[in-house]
């Protein structure tokens, strides 16, 4: 058995040149001894890495180990591409886009005409503040002064976007590793096949959507629905009248203004593509229908069907994940 010692250099290498492991696809195991019984042994003794730049550079990129046939090990073949599956682009609302008065008046409009490449405002910024500069004698040094500050508040803008794109909670200056978190974590989450509990494999998004659909369908579903009333007569009473009174009182305008500013503002959006950011941010406008819609369930105790709208995301915690279970 190898120390650690002798295998330090290997994870200074490691280590200094910041390299992660792509994962695989196929088989867990790469090497076995080919023996039966109780001495036969498998491991996953090779594997594929790379530094972020060339996740960045390869964001499709996998690694997929192949046939053992004809040897003790599999051999990994690695693809910097792999063939993705284009689908409709959900609108979804952006912090960046509290900086604009204009998306205050009419925010879908504004998402489709206005140009957010950030990139290429900075660039055309700092083309029209060379132009002006150019003028010599003749240059507007009001209109150099505005110039040279607006790139500053365009790469701000870019920076909080791409760190909402990244989900950390904590403040990193650095764009660019924003940028490289969120092309990892794109990368991870990934899921390219999914296998059914009927042995039903599918490898597009729609059979992959219907694999995942009908697992949550039969998890949710019971075939033998009764009524609880047998399960209930046993329990005994801990709610009196007078905390029932508080329990069921309308809620406050207060109340349910509370409940919005205490949602982390940059989680993960709804099924209109709005995040807690554009309810806290746009309240003072909006806030009447917000509180007539929660006073109406709360009253009435019906709900739009929409506001009970979710999506299923698929999100892998473990690597080469093929079934639900």
């Amino acid at each position: 058995m190898k120390t650690i010692s002798s295998i330090q250099a290997f994870r200074d290498f490691i280590n200094g040149g910041s390299l992660v492991d792509l994962g695989y696809e196929g088989s867990m195991f790469t090497w076995s001894n080919k023996q039966a019984g109780i001495n036969f042994i498998r491991e996953r003794l090779d594997r594929c890495l790379a530094s972020i730049q060339w996740k960045q550079n390869y964001p499709n990129g996998s690694v997929v180990h192949l046939d053992d046939t004809g040897s003790d090990h599999r051999p990994l073949l690695v693809s910097s591409y792999r063939g993705g599956f284009k689908t409709k682009r959900r609108f979804r609302f952006q912090e960046r886009w509290c900086d604009s008065e204009e998306a205050r008046h009419n925010l879908v409009a504004w998402q489709k005409n206005l140009s957010t490449n950030l990139k290429k405002n900075i660039a055309e910024l700092n083309s029209k503040l060379n132009a002006e500069k150019d003028k010599g004698a003749g240059a507007d040094t009001t209109m150099i002064r505005v110039l040279e500050v607006k790139p500053e508040d365009e790469y701000e803008r870019e920076k909080r976007f791409w760190k909402e794109k990244a989900r950390l909670q904590w403040g990193d200056k650095n764009t660019k590793f924003f940028h490289a978190k969120f092309r990892m974590r794109s990368s991870k989450n990934k899921l390219h096949r999914l296998e059914s509990d009927s042995g039903e494999v599918g490898t597009n998004p729609e059979q992959i959507a219907s694999i995942a659909q009908q697992y949550f369908k039969n998890l949710f579903t019971t075939s033998k629905p009764k009524e609880p009333t047998e399960e209930l007569e046993g329990l005994t009473r801990r709610v009196d009248n007078n905390t029932n009174r508080r329990l069921t009182r309308p809620v406050s305008d207060q109340e349910i203004k509370d409940a919005v500013f205490s949602i982390n503002p940059l989680v993960a959006p709804g099924e209109d593509g709005f995040t807690a950011k554009f309810y806290q941010f746009f309240w003072d406008t909006i806030k009447r229908d917000v509180l007539n819609a929660v006073h109406s369930f709360f009253e009435g105790g019906k709900m739009l069907r929409a506001f009970n709208h979710t999506h299923i995301c698929l999100i892998p915690k473990d690597s080469n994940i093929s079934k639900m279970n």
